[in-house]
């Protein structure tokens, strides 16, 4: 990577930081004024669904990256048109969603006995969107093996809910985008691929405080973003091998969701706790 090429990747990281500074007030209001509040852990009403500015801000400077052929054009359509789908269906549940079912188990109950709840579709929609995708990419990684393809749309899926499962307390999500794009950068060193998460990682750290403080909410908007994000930055980075083991990892994750309470899991220990609680002001 050329020193031009890295200076214009910070550029743009800190265009995306600044703009969430400067927008997400604004967003909040607008958010709050509208009636979308709803009550975190402690019972507070707080402006939810403000991961929308993670969406939002990232597809204008990713944009820009492709411009300045900072960015493959093809993976940064395809990242920002899964974004775009994943954002929606979280839009969704976060506007007309209600918590009377939770859970893959809860939410295929109900569609079974003929309702079709805001997270079910969510499912389904962000499913399609998932395979969509991967149907996309496998024309430009010179991949079209069918298992291959199938465990790609999985990964991205399953890494959208495995984030929003996350999402219970102030800063979580983010936290667990944070260490993940860590993981793959360590395994599967690619400047050029993981660049492309630059703009989304500053828009991140810049609404980070406002999450970690109890003034804003991500809801389903956001941490789906992040997740299908990350999943896409797994699909372009990691060979089909650690891509196995990855979506083996992530079932593992769903299976003991379904089963027993993440939050306990955290809270009971000392290290998960820790990094938990860090930065949060309660």
């Amino acid at each position: 990577m050329s020193l031009y090429s890295l200076l214009m990747h910070c550029a743009l990281a800190l265009a995306s930081f600044f703009s969430v500074r400067l927008m997400l007030p604004k967003v909040l209001a607008l958010l709050d004024k509208s009636g979308l509040t709803r009550p975190n852990f402690r019972g507070d009403h707080i402006p939810t669904a403000a991961g929308v500015i993670i969406l939002v801000v990232p597809f204008f400077w990713i944009a820009a990256g492709v411009l300045l052929r900072l960015y493959f054009p093809w993976q940064a359509l395809s990242l920002l048109m899964l974004m775009m789908a994943f954002g929606f269906a979280g839009m969704i549940d976060d506007f007309l969603g209600n918590r009377a079912q939770s859970g893959l188990r809860g939410h295929w109950r109900a569609l079974r006995s003929g309702e079709l709840t805001t997270g079910a579709f969510k499912a389904i929609f962000g499913g399609a969107a998932a395979f969509a995708f991967a149907i996309f990419v496998a024309r430009f990684m010179d991949n079209g093996n069918l298992a291959v393809l199938v465990m790609n749309a999985l990964i991205v899926a399953l890494s959208a809910n495995a984030v929003n499962l996350f999402d219970l307390r102030p800063g979580r999500a983010g936290k667990v985008f944070v260490f993940g794009l860590a993981a793959l950068f360590l395994v599967a060193f690619s400047p050029e691929r993981i660049t492309l998460m630059f703009p989304i990682l500053a828009a991140l750290l810049g609404y980070l405080p406002f999450d970690m403080s109890a003034k804003a909410m991500m809801g389903d908007t956001g941490s789906n973003v992040l997740g299908a994000a990350l999943g896409a930055c797994a699909v372009f980075t990691l060979s089909p091998l650690a891509g196995l083991i990855l979506l083996l990892l992530l079932i593992g994750l769903h299976v003991t969701a379904e089963f027993t309470s993440l939050n306990k899991i955290i809270e009971n220990s000392v290290v998960l706790k820790a990094i938990d609680r860090w930065g949060r002001k309660e």
